[in-house]
């Protein structure tokens, strides 16, 4: 009976949703933890040093547990150490109720999470000493779950785009929200730690933007159209025959702190009473109103930056780029600053990816049936993961080169790779680094 309650938690994930190798990155404040982060479950918690390469991670839409390799591999047990349930609403900690020991971890308005402990023995007689050692840190462990509020998601997918005449210079962005269709040159645009599907104007250097985004990335009210003689915003296309007169562009915040008046194709604009000069005038296009987002931002204290195209598609080592196309980002000035190199999130980093490469060299013996613990690629690994060098900033993301070009998120904890995808195509993902075949790619392509 009670081996049937503890398998109950295992089965637990696989009813709630599809069973997914979980993402792990760590707390930049030490080298010595492996930190976890689950956007989809929504916590982090941090494990001991000591558990690196001693347990594998089941996870679904609303439960993660933690598995103890040694004893799982065994096959007569699960080898589960602990899991985190995350149910919904608020839990008091009476209400904590179920088949073996758990307790209330954390919780915010939406979610409760709660620790629990298998009810029943999970280990064999030669694995039992390694579990007992793992579940020595549970509680300690249980003080560092974290909820995480607010996640970003910067992945993508690209590919190249045909047509009925075939291959064309053009690539398809497949975001978390959306798509878009790039020719050589065209802009993508990251709007607060995710790629958007607005489109961007290039004029003069500068990059116009279609109001929507202002209301987007500033949280500003935007009126635009024509104005009429009592001073209302009339909507554009409606313009009661004043065809002579430019498209105006209203954008206040809700304080009233803020207030900005641009004229399309003039380069002078009105902000809070005063008269400032445009480097490039708002445009119409597409039929909507585009502004230049340098000046918008700066306005709001948004901190905006770009990247180059890619220089070689075909090299993952390329510093500086992480699409085929450039890419102008936007982003708030806390969250980019929180995001500034340290030397801990350096030796962290550089932790995580190694703890990666520890993985590959234990568990992929099987499918690198020709590697051996000596092949030159490891060591190319451990060279490259050891001159990782910090690129600049991409708004909350640090960007690092290493084996991969890597996008790390101070804020929540977590890591990203660029690098070609599975198939063919390039893409940004959440890395794993507790997954062997992260160091896969590029390294064992063959």
């Amino acid at each position: 009976m009670k081996k049937a309650l503890s398998l109950l938690l295992i089965l637990a994930t696989t009813i709630l949703g599809p069973q997914t190798m979980a993402s792990a990155a760590a707390s930049p404040e030490s080298a010595d933890e492996i930190g976890y982060t689950n956007s989809e479950v929504r916590f982090s918690l941090t494990l001991p040093a000591s558990w690196a390469g001693q347990y594998r991670i089941i996870s679904s839409a609303a439960s993660v547990s933690f598995l103890h390799r040694e004893s799982e591999e065994d096959g007569s047990k699960t080898g589960v150490l602990f899991s985190i349930i995350r149910y919904d609403g608020k839990s008091a900690a009476k209400d904590v109720v179920g088949a073996g020991k758990r307790y209330l971890a954390a919780q915010t308005n939406e979610y409760s999470y709660v620790l629990a402990y298998p009810s029943g023995v999970e280990y064999t007689d030669t694995s039992k000493a390694g579990y007992q050692k793992l579940a020595a840190d549970i509680d300690k462990i249980g003080k560092t779950v974290f909820p995480i509020i607010n996640t970003t998601d910067p992945t993508y997918k690209a590919f190249s785009k045909f047509d009925e005449n075939g291959l064309t210079d053009n690539h398809i962005y497949t975001f978390a929200d959306g798509s878009v269709d790039a020719a050589p040159g065209d802009y993508l645009l990251m709007l607060n730690g995710e790629f958007s599907d607005a489109h961007v104007i290039m004029k003069n250097d500068r990059a116009l933007v279609p109001v929507s985004v202002i209301r987007q990335t500033c949280g500003a009210d935007v009126l635009w159209g024509y104005q009429a003689g009592n001073g209302d915003i009339i909507s554009y296309g409606s313009n009661n025959g004043s065809s002579n007169l430019p498209p105006i562009i209203k954008i206040h915040n809700k304080d009233g702190s803020m207030d900005i008046k641009m004229t399309v194709g003039q380069t002078s604009a009105d902000v809070n009473g005063k008269t400032e000069t445009l480097d490039t005038p708002p445009v119409i296009a597409n039929n909507t109103a585009y502004v230049p987002l340098r000046f918008v931002c700066d306005c709001f204290g948004k901190v905006i930056g770009s990247l180059p195209a890619g220089q070689d598609a075909g090299d993952p080592k390329s510093a500086k780029s992480l699409a085929f196309n450039p890419i102008v980002w936007v982003d708030d000035s806390e969250k980019t600053n929180a995001a500034k190199p340290t030397d801990a999130t350096l030796t962290w980093l550089k932790a995580q990816m190694n703890q990666a490469l520890t993985s590959l060299k234990k568990y992929r013996g099987a499918i690198l049936e020709d590697t051996g613990p000596n092949d030159p690629a490891f060591s190319q690994i451990a060279d490259d993961i050891n001159n990782t060098y910090y690129v600049g900033n991409v708004g909350r993301y640090a960007l690092y080169q290493g084996p991969y070009p890597t996008l790390v998120d101070v804020n929540s904890k977590t890591i990203y790779f660029y690098t070609v995808g599975s198939g063919s195509g390039w893409r940004i993902w959440q890395a794993n680094m507790n997954d062997p075949e992260t160091f896969m790619l590029y390294y064992f392509a063959s």
